[in-house]
């Protein structure tokens, strides 16, 4: 019981206080960026940002309100939750690019490495796509036979095609002379499905020191280990960039060694296609070995009927110099190209030899050639292949 004469106090009366729409818009937001991981977009990042900042501005006017305002506990929500997520997915695109960039490094440098030993079905092989590719690699996977049947098309061999390819071509005549630097990712971005990048390497040969953009391109490919990311090298998109280039004495004197050279052996094929045997002998030198195969080639060239197959070299396809080696004045080039008689496309490779590049007289010699094969010929002609253009 109360004392007499004492009243009781009345109950205080509870003020309403409307909750701020903006923080509960914030908090809306805040929630929505959450689809960042559902699609995957980098560009649904202003979401968590655009949260953050109207709750953040929905906590700054709760509290000048002077308590007219309620809803600061959901304006904090709004802000952590928008925080949280842009920091979380900021920190996931970081680390996932630097795995990727790790991994895009090491798969051009292993490349440069098959180039530079010589391993040239290997490095071929990492410029095809990951696909087509055996998962295990076995001896015969490697021949050069079992390149140009797997990986033929209605263009040509593609390790043909790569072979002749200037970068490959260039490098690979380098060999163990060949030493790079690498001055980091020039670009690197997202297109349908796959990652490119861009590598920027300065690249010294015997004949020339420049820089190159060399290109790797991740796939994803089904192995019997379940879904995994493989790359490949794009040759196609690579490039030598003409700034900064030298052009070495060396490289100088093989350039009109490849251009004398190369006019031998157009030299030699037009004796062949006008049956001119007797001239065309008289550009080899001398030897038994020599005569027997000169004899199968002119064969293989003239394919028996003189009236409708007469050799030509293929137009689009330059004779490959497989190997260049220069002692004193003296120069010897080992070249490969294809040769089009009839329906037929002829492989044949050539090994020439001067004892003085600078003679003015014609010194030039055949001493070594050999008959690779023949196949039906290809009318059309290799597409281009760039690299797509970056999307944004």
């Amino acid at each position: 019981m109360s004392e007499p004469g004492l009243a009781s106090a009345p109950p205080a009366e509870e003020t309403y206080k409307p909750l701020s729409l903006l923080a509960v818009i914030g908090l809306g937001v805040s929630l929505l960026s959450l689809l960042i991981y559902l699609f995957a977009s980098e560009w649904l990042i202003f979401l968590p940002a655009l949260g953050f900042l109207l709750s953040a501005v929905a906590l700054y006017r709760i509290k000048r309100s002077d308590s007219a305002l309620a809803g600061a506990a959901v304006a904090r929500a709004g802000m952590a939750l928008g925080l949280v997520v842009g920091l979380s997915w900021l920190t996931m695109q970081i680390t996932m690019t630097l795995v990727l960039e790790h991994e895009a490094s090491e798969f051009v440098e292993h490349w440069l490495e098959c180039v530079r030993d010589g391993k040239d079905a290997l490095a071929f092989i990492a410029t095809t796509r990951p696909g087509n590719r055996p998962a295990e690699l076995t001896a015969e996977d490697l021949e050069p036979r079992m390149l140009r049947t797997r990986y033929a098309s209605p263009f040509g061999s593609a390790y043909d095609f790569f072979l002749a390819s200037p970068i490959a071509e260039l490098l690979l005549r380098g060999g163990k002379d060949i030493s790079w630097q690498r001055l980091g990712i020039q670009e690197y971005f997202y297109y349908e499905g796959s990652w490119y990048f861009k590598h920027r390497y300065r690249i010294k040969t015997p004949e020339v020191e420049a820089d190159f953009v060399l290109v790797t391109v991740s796939d994803q490919v089904d192995r019997p280990s379940g879904p995994r990311r493989e790359w490949r090298v794009d040759i196609h998109g690579s490039k030598m960039l003409p700034d900064n280039m030298v052009t070495t004495p060396y490289g100088l004197e093989l350039t009109q060694a490849r251009s004398e050279a190369f006019r031998i052996v157009q030299q030699w094929i037009s004796y062949v296609a006008f049956a001119n045997k007797e001239k065309a002998r008289e550009l080899l030198e001398r030897s038994p070995l020599l005569e027997a195969e000169f004899d199968r080639l002119y064969t293989a060239l003239r394919h028996g009927d003189a009236g409708t197959s007469v050799p030509v070299l293929n137009r689009n396809r330059q004779p490959l110099v497989l190997r260049a080696v220069k002692d004193g004045t003296k120069w010897h080039l080992t070249l490969r190209t294809t040769v089009e008689t009839g329906q037929r496309e002829v492989d044949c490779q050539f090994a020439l030899e001067t004892p003085d590049l600078n003679s003015e007289k014609e010194t030039w010699r055949i001493v070594d050639l050999k008959y690779l094969g023949d196949r039906k010929r290809q009318e059309m002609t290799p597409p281009e292949m760039p690299i797509p253009s970056d999307p944004k």
